[in-house]
């Protein structure tokens, strides 16, 4: 199960979080009965893989891939 950090930037009022997790951990598309933030990380703490969330495709894409 992946663990959740929210970071928030006030200058524009919008919430991301940070996922941490392994790579056989699923990752998340929805927190708490919400859909992902747009643009929340994922970080798979095993392999050092990031992925960012596009909420317009509902999907999680590999930082630089």
């Amino acid at each position: 199960m992946a663990t959740v950090l929210n970071r928030k930037n006030d200058t524009k009022h919008v919430s991301t979080y940070e996922y941490f997790g392994t790579h056989t951990d699923t990752k998340p598309t929805s927190a708490g009965g919400d859909h992902v933030a747009d643009r929340s990380m994922y970080v798979e703490l095993d392999t050092g893989e990031v992925y960012y969330y596009d909420a317009s495709t509902d999907t999680w894409s590999i930082f630089g891939g």
